[in-house]
């Protein structure tokens, strides 16, 4: 669950919306709610068995990697 702005969540939604290997998201479920002010941060809730934990933290690091190495070839060309 997320709130905010609704650009800011707009963005949110497309940032999610990846597909590169190793991760591909099929759908996103998006309903909209009244804005309570409940939530100040957000959180990654990873699942608790520690095979499935590490697999998605190696998704999380391959993402940073693909970022890393688009902004480099940016910078040399």
């Amino acid at each position: 669950m997320c709130e905010g702005r609704s650009e800011n969540i707009e963005d949110f939604i497309n940032k999610i919306k990846i597909c590169e290997y190793p991760i591909r998201v099929d759908d996103v479920y998006v309903e909209f709610f009244p804005v309570t002010g409940e939530f100040k941060d957000f959180t990654i809730i990873r699942e608790e068995d520690i095979v499935f934990a590490t697999y998605e933290c190696i998704d999380a690091l391959c993402i940073s990697m693909q970022q890393m190495n688009k902004k480099l070839r940016n910078q040399a060309g």
